[in-house]
């Protein structure tokens, strides 16, 4: 699996490491080899979906100054 792949070079904890996706089929993959999945919107039908599967949703990103 990648995300087993960028942990090694990462070289942390899976407990410890959270996964950014937006696709359904990504996040379910993420989530079955045990890490904390982030899921982030996008313009797909599937948020709803994305919403359910991830342990935390991210709506947009702001840089700091825009806020």
């Amino acid at each position: 699996v990648i995300y087993e792949e960028a942990l090694k070079k990462l070289n942390t904890d899976k407990e410890k490491t959270m996964v950014f996706e937006d696709a359904v089929y990504a996040i379910i993959t993420a989530k079955k080899a045990g890490f904390i999945v982030s899921g982030v919107c996008d313009q797909s039908e599937e948020q709803d979906k994305v919403k359910e599967l991830s342990d935390f949703y991210i709506r947009e990103f702001k840089k700091e100054e825009d806020m």
